[in-house]
């Protein structure tokens, strides 16, 4: 195999600049071509198969997430409706008086809870 003459002289001029051998800068010149093969083959293999780990990781940590706040919220609403029952039962109330009281609980959350969420329609940067 023969290399173009032009080709050569650069390569000279570069070992002379170096202070090494034509071998000697070949050899360097073929170490950093092929590392820089392993790093593109790492970058197109690997880091897809990284990215695709994450997003695994991230998608099971939202679902825990999500069931984690709907047990939580399944239990506040059985001590809310039970403290209500309690109350009632304290206090004398009708069953009619506790169906009242729970509805205007409910109520009272539900505007609370529209009031500080994102309104409908609104651009991403106002959910945040």
């Amino acid at each position: 195999m023969t290399l173009d003459s032009g080709i050569m002289g650069r390569i000279k001029d570069l070992a002379r600049s170096q202070d090494l051998s034509v071998a000697r800068m070949i050899d360097e010149l073929l170490e950093q071509a092929l590392a820089e093969v392993d790093s593109e083959l790492a970058t197109t293999f690997l880091v897809p198969k990284l990215e695709r780990v994450i997003q695994e990781a991230l998608d099971k940590s939202l679902s825990d997430f999500r069931s984690l706040q709907a047990r939580s919220a399944r239990e506040a609403m059985i001590a809310a409706d039970t403290s209500v029952n309690v109350l009632g039962r304290l206090l004398g109330f009708t069953p009619d008086d506790v169906v009242a009281y729970r509805e205007e609980m409910w109520r009272r959350s539900y505007q609370s809870l529209r009031h500080h969420l994102p309104q409908e329609g609104a651009g991403a940067e106002a959910q945040l």
